[in-house]
C-alpha cells in the first residue's frame, strides 16, 4: 500500500463530522472511490479522499440529490486533473 494512506475512517470522519456509515455509503455508490486497505485491514484515506468527502459533504448539506451530485462530481473529474491537491480551495 502507497505510503500517503495514512488516515483511518474514524479521523476523518471525526474531522470532517459525518458518520462511518455515510462514508462506507459514499464508497458504496462510488461517489468516493474504494479506500485502498492497509496491512491490518483496515481502510485508509489519502488527503484527496478527504477533500471529495468535504464536496460532497457541502452539496449535500445544499440539497443536492444524489443523482445530480454524481453527475456534476463525474463532469468535475473530467476536467480537473486530480494531481492537483485541494483545487477548489484556490
Amino acid at each position: 500500500m502507497r505510503e500517503e494512506l495514512t488516515f483511518t475512517i474514524k479521523q476523518i470522519t471525526e474531522q470532517i463530522g459525518i458518520s462511518e456509515d455515510t462514508t462506507r455509503y459514499y464508497e458504496k455508490i462510488a461517489l468516493l472511490p474504494r479506500a485502498e486497505r492497509k496491512d491490518n485491514g483496515h481502510r485508509g484515506y489519502r488527503q484527496e479522499d478527504i477533500d471529495t468527502i468535504r464536496l460532497l459533504s457541502c452539496l449535500r448539506k445544499r440539497g443536492c440529490r444524489w443523482e445530480k451530485c454524481d453527475l456534476f462530481w463525474q463532469s468535475l473529474l473530467m476536467l480537473i486533473p486530480r494531481n492537483i491537491p485541494n483545487w477548489w480551495n484556490t
